[in-house]
């Protein structure tokens, strides 16, 4: 079986690469644990990327990798490195399926499933996809469902949203995280 570590920006993405992920690869011939990059933080985000926010995710990870490459040299072998940057941040998989987010989020609030479901939908549209959800600190996907329920909480939460909407529907609804997905899925074919 194949060892995969996935270095994740906080507790929320450890937490999906545990409980989903690793399961999911393991069908696949992949051994995958989550760890966290340096030491513990208050608040999330890789800081050295942070200048990189602006740009867009394939862009960053191929920085990243030629990054890498040139750190190692010739041992570098990218076989071993598949970086993976989601665009803006975890939670904007939990609007893949905008009823799934809305049966975990209606209990901490007074709106009505319908009004949740609506207004998710609705900046799921002005997006144009899950992925592309972003734009400045106050419209980041964590932030846009707590301003809509100001009870959620992305580590508590956002795991719980992904875990309902299930692997296949955040892969139909979120290219570019199927395209990761599938070149981890095939690190066991090689």
């Amino acid at each position: 079986m194949n060892e995969l570590v996935v270095i994740g920006e906080g507790e929320t993405e450890q937490t999906f690469v545990r409980d989903q992920l690793a399961g999911h690869l393991a069908l696949h011939g992949v051994s995958v644990w989550g760890v966290l990059p340096g030491r513990y933080r208050s608040s999330g985000g890789v800081r050295k990327w942070g200048a990189a926010r602006q740009e867009r995710a394939a862009v960053v990870e191929s920085q990243i990798a030629s990054e890498v490459q040139q750190f190692t040299g010739d041992k570098f072998n990218p076989k071993f490195f598949i970086p993976y940057v989601q665009l803006h941040e975890f939670e904007a998989l939990a609007f893949a399926e905008v009823s799934q987010l809305t049966s975990v989020v209606a209990p901490l609030c007074g709106r009505s499933a319908e009004s949740l479901q609506t207004a998710f939908a609705e900046i799921v549209a002005e997006a144009g996809h899950p992925e592309a959800i972003n734009d400045g600190y106050a419209t980041c996907p964590s932030r846009r469902i707590a301003t809509i329920v100001p009870a959620y909480r992305k580590r508590v939460h956002g795991p719980i949203v992904t875990r309902r909407i299930g692997l296949e529907v955040l892969r139909s609804r979120c290219s570019h995280f199927a395209s990761w997905l599938a070149r981890l899925e095939n690190i066991g074919a090689e």
